[in-house]
């Protein structure tokens, strides 16, 4: 018997304890007829189905979503002739370099562990400053260890907007780890 996730929509077969997505508890009160309710409108309607399956407990979603974007505003040309994009999603932030070509690169939230801010008199003035991401967290392997935002526009909003999300993604990633351990199956895929 088939059914959905009250939370983030998964759809499951059988009577599984946890959501393989979002690690809610499936109780057995949850039943496949009052669940399916919330994806069979998002199938009729997608901006209904949406609405229904955001209107509940949700804690955390599956999807990723675009939440800030910014560049480096120098001084001559006010950011125009920026080399260096970034940009804040739910789950990740992505920066990149180049003016002609460049490489786009990204660092999960859950890996943040602090961010700071630097502001010199003139910075505070024009309303621009650097942030510096350390990555710090134990599971993250890869060489990159500080991403450095450079004279960014609202540099406290998106400070605080990255802190706010650091917070969620860390704890979606523990929940997520969890959600595997309570399954029985392994954290990371076998060779």
């Amino acid at each position: 018997m088939a059914g959905f996730c009250t939370v983030c929509g998964w759809k499951y077969e059988g009577d599984p304890k946890f959501c393989q997505q979002c690690g809610t508890p499936m109780g057995a009160n949850a039943t496949a007829g009052s669940t399916a309710a919330a994806p069979a409108a998002a199938a009729a309607d997608p901006d209904a189905g949406t609405a229904a399956v955001a209107a509940g407990p949700q804690t955390w979603t599956s999807e990723e979503h675009e939440l800030w974007t910014g560049r480096t505003m120098d001084m001559v040309t006010q950011g125009q002739m920026s080399p260096n994009h970034y940009r804040l999603t739910s789950r990740a932030i992505y920066y990149s370099h180049g003016r002609i070509g460049s490489t786009e690169h990204s660092i999960p939230l859950w890996a943040v562990g602090s961010v700071t801010l630097e502001q010199d008199m003139v910075d505070k003035m024009r309303n621009v400053g650097n942030l510096t991401l350390e990555i710090e967290h134990p599971k993250w392997t890869d060489e990159t260890k500080q991403v450095r935002l450079e004279l960014i526009e609202n540099p406290q909003e998106v400070r605080d907007l990255i802190q706010k999300q650091v917070r969620e993604e860390q704890y979606n990633f523990e929940r997520r780890d969890q959600t595997m351990f309570y399954q029985g199956r392994p954290p990371y895929p076998t060779r």
